[in-house]
């Protein structure tokens, strides 16, 4: 129906902006074919936004639809504007208002019809505005309309975020939302927006950001994506790594990481009965993998804790178990090397989180292509399972053979296990956007990662000097640029 609807059209969408409070808008709304409004719509008069609104996406979180706003309108079509597998509430409230509005006839787009890039914007934790579901999902049949003219449309930008509107108050503000990590994900899209001669912004304020963000893109400006990888490094202390959480927020660190296993199904049973020296005494070795394994209270707790500091806290996890218990509590999964070869635990945690990663240490190219295959990841690190790992061992440009390979529709990464920080600097170089290094207070501390881990000092060099080469790289290849501290050189230096 929706797409009956629209189809070779002259349509017009309309966002929740303050844009629209000008009447005389409302009238050149109305002379379009098709007008698509986007929630909100209970909290409006008809004249705010003109006589017309022939579609209407909802968010069915929110309050149900006035019938006299619905008359008002003369509305066609009611579209679901959310996703119902992270909003379960949302379904009783649609199937409600189906009832309530028989004389509509309700839609709602699954999962199923949005590729990747658009689920990750509207997941749980990272994205909940319908209106970019919305115009992600428009610009999959954009060929199927005339023209799309997009009306009050900024807050797609999160209008109140200083760094793209710095006149704007601090107001509302979406959870989780954080432009800077998700620029990667608007690139593909948004550059339907610049590129698309379909479409036409009408809005000044909403052109202006996309420039701004298109800048941002071209520039290939806070893209790269820094993982504090604790590990196991904590040694079943939460004191620990709460330090460690604490260290990763100070350093700048995008991401805070721990190892979460079930011991009884990832340690081997020739291994689980040998006797090991700890720390804490003689053991079996399955009792000192239990001693660092936290439970799922204290995992609660420390997302809980990331979340208060401003830093997302995720997992990598070795087995089914450990998957549907942090997913639970986390968006975000890691499998690491040693298990991208269990097709099984791929699969299950493709299905649980929104955001998969994948390591490819220890691996043949014809497994990461299986694994690939049995997770569509959202990133591909390329590592070395060496811990810690030679230089010469490294082979930093298989990151170029992925990007050639994958990088198409995947993010490529380095999760890096050798000493010092030079190659890491060199993998971003190199195209990686995600980095991911073990974490320690002390080298000297006992755990079998802790001598391939960076101390706090590390860590801090790590940040500055990623974010110092997406700075020092972050023009279009060209003609030479001449920058203004070289004019006065300029001057006094040339004769000529």
């Amino acid at each position: 129906m929706l797409f009956d609807l629209i189809k070779d059209k002259n349509v017009a969408i309309v966002g929740p902006s303050s844009f629209l409070e000008n009447k005389k808008k409302g009238k050149l709304i109305d002379s379009y074919d098709i007008v698509i409004k986007i929630n909100r719509f209970n909290e409006l008069s008809a004249d705010d936004y003109g006589k017309k609104v022939d579609i209407l996406f909802h968010n069915f979180y929110q309050n149900l639809i006035p019938n006299n706003l619905i008359n008002s309108y003369n509305t066609k079509l009611v579209v679901g504007a959310h996703s119902f597998k992270h909003y379960p509430q949302n379904k009783k409230t649609f199937e409600r208002s189906k009832k309530i509005y028989s004389n509509i006839l309700h839609e709602y787009y699954p999962e199923k019809e949005l590729n990747r890039d658009i689920k990750n914007l509207i997941n749980k934790n990272k994205w909940k505005s319908s209106g970019f579901w919305i115009i992600s999902l428009l610009f999959q049949k954009i060929n199927l309309m005339k023209q799309l003219h997009i009306f009050g449309m900024d807050f797609c930008f999160n209008k109140y975020n200083k760094q793209y509107n710095p006149t704007l108050p601090i107001g509302r503000k979406t959870p989780g939302h954080d432009m800077k990590k998700e620029l990667y994900l608007f690139k593909k899209l948004f550059q339907n927006f610049i590129e698309n001669k379909k479409i036409v912004i009408e809005d000044k304020e909403f052109l202006k950001y996309l420039l701004i963000l298109k800048n941002d893109i071209h520039n290939n400006n806070i893209m790269v994506k820094i993982i504090s990888e604790v590990g196991i490094n904590h040694n079943g202390s939460m004191e620990l790594c709460k330090k460690l959480i604490i260290l990763s927020k100070v350093a700048g660190a995008d991401y805070v990481k721990i190892q979460k296993r079930n011991p009884d199904v990832c340690v081997p049973e020739k291994q689980k009965t040998e006797r090991r020296m700890t720390p804490w005494g003689e053991m079996s070795y399955l009792e000192y993998k239990y001693r660092i394994e936290f439970s799922e209270e204290q995992i609660k707790e420390l997302c809980e804790y990331s979340k208060s500091l401003g830093i997302e806290f995720f997992a990598s996890v070795w087995d089914v178990d450990s998957a549907k218990l942090m997913s639970k509590y986390t968006r975000i999964a890691k499998l690491g090397s040693a298990s991208i070869t269990d097709r099984g635990l791929c699969k299950i945690t493709r299905e649980l989180f929104d955001f998969v990663i994948i390591s490819t240490g220890m691996s043949t190219e014809e497994e990461v292509e299986q694994a690939i295959s049995d997770t569509n990841p959202d990133v591909i690190m390329h590592t070395n399972s060496t811990y810690p790992c030679p230089v010469d061992d490294l082979n930093l440009r298989y990151i170029e053979h992925l990007k050639e390979k994958f990088g198409k529709d995947t993010e490529i990464g380095w999760s890096g296990h050798e000493y010092g920080l030079v190659t890491s600097f060199a993998a971003v170089a190199m195209g990686a956007t995600w980095v991911e290094r073990h974490v320690t207070l002390d080298r000297n501390m006992w755990g079998s990662d802790q001598k391939s881990s960076i101390e706090p000092s590390g860590l801090i060099k790590l940040v500055k000097g990623i974010r110092d080469i997406e700075k020092a790289t972050q023009y279009e290849p060209g003609p030479r640029k001449q920058f203004l501290g070289e004019s006065a050189k300029r001057d006094s230096l040339r004769k000529i």
